[in-house]
């Protein structure tokens, strides 16, 4: 399965996807896996789903998949907007992807291995965002007897090494590069620049190697499309890849 490509929080950004998958198939890479998060945004869903059911993608599903599938109520406009653009075709295809994934000594999955809302990787409170210490990660996952750990959710590349040998990639996100968020308490995240990211990961005499890749691609019409659909913010967020 090794060189493996990894994708992760496309949130409907089609155009960011189209180029990612286009740089995956020039490097000859086979395999891809993919982290979650992948419609929910003022982009193009129905567009994303289309293009991705035409691959058999390993995938779980994100937080923000969870909810346009098991949200009774909508309650949001936001989330009616992207649920009116799906068909019961695509509702369904989403619905189909679990929590989590196994393949051989890797384990996928979007935030932590029992939370898919929860940031593996940092750690977010008053202070605000930093890494977590080697303990906590141990403890998060000590029941998992895995050798390598796939998570999204935060938008940020990392590979973390512990000291009991085990590894955690995120390969960052295919279509949004910042937000804010106020829950568990108000962070920003900001990669820099608009560009899509993705990882390749390959597996070592030492152990595994992660290969960060940006791509450029339109992100511009992104944008334009995220503030005809009154999302100022993500506009900014998609052109710049920072928050302010």
């Amino acid at each position: 399965m090794f060189p493996l490509a990894v994708i992760s929080d496309i949130h409907g950004n089609r155009w960011a996807l189209e180029a990612v998958l286009e740089d995956i198939e020039k490097r000859w890479i086979a395999d891809i896996v993919n982290l979650g998060d992948i419609l929910y945004g003022p982009l193009d869903p129905s567009g994303t789903a289309e293009l991705l059911m035409n691959y058999s993608i390993p995938t779980v599903y994100g937080n923000q998949d969870r909810i346009l599938f098991d949200t009774p109520d909508p309650g949001n406009e936001r989330l009616v907007q992207v649920r009116g653009q799906l068909s019961a075709d695509q509702i369904e295809w989403l619905k189909t992807f679990p929590f989590s994934d196994c393949m051989c000594d890797v384990l996928l999955f979007h935030g932590t291995p029992s939370s898919d809302s929860e940031y593996l990787v940092y750690k977010v409170d008053e202070a605000g965002i930093s890494f977590r210490s080697n303990d906590d990660y141990e403890m998060l996952l000590a029941e998992k007897e895995k050798k390598l750990f796939l998570c999204g959710h935060d938008h940020k590349p990392n590979i973390i090494q512990l000291n009991n040998g085990k590894t955690i990639i995120n390969p960052g996100s295919v279509g949004l590069q910042a937000y804010d968020d106020d829950e568990p308490s108000f962070h920003i995240i900001e990669n820099g620049s608009p560009h899509a990211r993705y990882a390749i990961i390959d597996e070592t005499e030492n152990g595994y190697l992660a290969e960060f890749i940006t791509v450029n691609y339109d992100y511009k019409t992104a944008s334009e499309i995220a503030f005809k659909n009154g999302r100022e913010d993500w506009a900014h967020w998609l052109k710049t890849g920072r928050v302010k």
